[in-house]
């Protein structure tokens, strides 16, 4: 492998007792080559979906515990507006109590405890650009995801065969003439 200097190219070349087999032995020597790169580019992009989709795991329930707190407050901002409309037995009111008490089981108490800390129209605002945050973050993920998927079917490499080898038509060893001269100038030089 020789590299051709100021370019990004690089020479294959291979050596036999017969053209057709070194032609053979450098083509085999790229294809190897071009596969180990692909193999190489398909690792990776396995290893980079692998990671996302631990992280969307991660940021779905991020989004799901916003969307049940945000569900949370709205339902109490609800059921205040009723109780001042409709008497405690009314089945609107009676229906939003027990939503209400569904979606608190779900949260479970710890995260009750942080719906309880200040005022409810500064939580609704605080929740909703939480939702939304996650989700923008959650869909993106998902997106990204998606492409990397995709790509994992791709066939992409940055090797591309400009010539494929050929069988020589002359052999390049040994040079003949190339040896003789060289001989002949040791034995003068041993002489004299």
């Amino acid at each position: 492998v020789d590299p051709v200097k100021q370019s990004r190219l690089v020479e294959m070349s291979a050596f036999s007792e017969r053209p057709e087999q070194a032609r053979d032995i450098a083509n085999a020597m790229v294809k190897f080559y071009i596969e180990e790169n692909l193999s190489g580019k398909l690792a990776m992009t396995q290893q980079a979906a692998s990671w996302i989709q631990g992280k969307i795991g991660e940021v779905k329930d991020r989004l799901t515990r916003s969307e049940l707190q945000f569900e949370v407050v709205k339902l109490r901002k609800e059921l205040a507006k009723l109780n001042e409309k409709y008497l405690p037995k009314h089945p609107k009111v009676l229906r939003a109590q027990t939503r209400l008490k569904t979606l608190e089981d779900q949260l479970g108490p710890d995260r009750m405890k942080e719906l309880t800390q200040g005022s409810l129209p500064v939580l609704y605002a605080e929740l909703e650009r939480e939702v939304e945050s996650n989700r923008k973050i959650y869909d993106s993920m998902l997106g990204r995801l998606k492409e990397t998927m995709a790509s994992q079917g791709m066939e992409d490499t940055n090797v591309v065969v400009i010539d494929p080898a050929e069988a020589p038509k002359k052999p390049v060893a040994p040079r003949v003439l190339l040896n003789l001269i060289l001989n002949a100038c040791q034995a003068m030089g041993e002489r004299g």
